[in-house]
């Protein structure tokens, strides 16, 4: 609970904890969900079978790096601006317009992996082809769970975006692993990377719900004015240059060991990263609740509460972040070599 004494003196910091603490609570769930669907399939599949799934999945989700090219973060602050100034047709129309880019970069990239494919199809193992092959049309499932999500919290509901992908997808994807592995058998990786593509729709289709109950009410056809769209194209190339550097960064480590190492490196080298994924969950969990209120504070030219916000936010996540090192740090020496197989 939220002291009413803070609440009174400032109630943008009394919201900030309340959702930042939320978001946190579903940051640790997520990353707990994280690790048993990594544990679970690497204990069902082996660690050569789970590489190649990780190796599969982690190829992916570089291939939506420039399918998304930073459309979540746009959304989220255009969305934002549209709320406060109360513009429902601003707000459809970057929606629309997002879903457009969308669709025509999943063609290109689901075509080029395609092409790459039907060229590699013979000096690839069956396996690994196989799982690639099932693995591509995550890609658009992924940009579109990422806009749904953006728009939601750009119109102030920053759990409910958060919770189809982060939550209920991977709950559904466990569930489903756990079933199927006890009913059918689980023994190579396409057919878990099957279950994810299933996984994956499915959060798509309950953002979907969410984002339609939430939406503003528009009368007419959102019109996508020319001169706004072009601004929303200068905006992706730097919004695009981050988030494509992250994701790279995330995810190289994994596509190289892969191709030095070969995938039973890559199956155990990925579930201990998600272990020690932990540490950054209070930054991811905070940037997601201010990301729009600092779109809100700027589009009302209030740089001083901006300011503000942005130095509790830090001191926010400092705190929250130094248990977990000092947890770490302590257990380091008490794991076994065979502690996931």
């Amino acid at each position: 609970m939220i002291p009413k004494s803070l609440l009174k003196r400032d109630p943008n910091k009394a919201m900030l904890l309340l959702e930042g603490g939320g978001s946190l609570a579903l940051k640790v769930f997520h990353a707990l969900l994280m690790l048993s669907v990594s544990v679970a399939l690497a204990r069902i599949l082996g660690p050569e079978q789970f590489g190649i799934y990780s190796y599969s999945i982690a190829l992916v989700t570089l291939l939506a790096i420039p399918v998304q090219l930073g459309l979540p973060v746009l959304v989220v602050r255009e969305t934002a601006k549209g709320n406060v100034r109360s513009d429902p047709a601003v707000v459809t129309a970057i929606w629309t317009w997002s879903l457009r880019v969308i669709f025509y970069a999943s063609a290109l990239v689901i075509s080029a992996g395609g092409v790459f494919l039907y060229l590699m199809w013979e000096k690839l193992p069956s396996e690994m082809r196989m799982s690639l092959l099932w693995a591509l049309p995550i890609v658009p499932a992924l940009a579109l769970a990422g806009l749904h999500g953006a728009a939601l919290r750009g119109l102030g509901r920053v759990l409910m975006g958060q919770l189809p992908d982060h939550v209920l997808r991977l709950v559904f994807l466990l569930s489903l692993v756990l079933i199927w592995n006890y009913w059918f058998g689980i023994s190579i990786s396409s057919t878990a990377i099957k279950i994810h593509l299933i996984g994956a729709i499915f959060a798509v289709w309950i953002a979907h719900i969410l984002l339609r109950r939430y939406r503003p009410v528009v009368t007419s056809r959102p019109k996508i004015d020319p001169t706004q769209a072009r601004q929303w194209i200068h905006s992706l190339l730097p919004l695009g240059f981050v988030v494509a550097a992250h994701g790279i960064n995330t995810r190289t480590d994994t596509i190289l060991l892969g191709i030095f190492s070969g995938p039973e490196s890559v199956g155990i080298y990925q579930v201990s990263v998600q272990g020690a994924q932990a540490v950054a969950l209070a930054l991811g969990a905070f940037n997601l609740v201010v990301a729009p209120r600092f779109a809100a504070f700027h589009e009302k030219k209030q740089t001083e509460e901006l300011q503000k916000l942005a130095t509790y936010t830090a001191r926010m996540i400092i705190v929250m972040t130094l248990p977990v090192l000092v947890i770490f740090g302590f257990r380091r020496n008490h794991y076994r070599d065979d502690f996931w197989f």
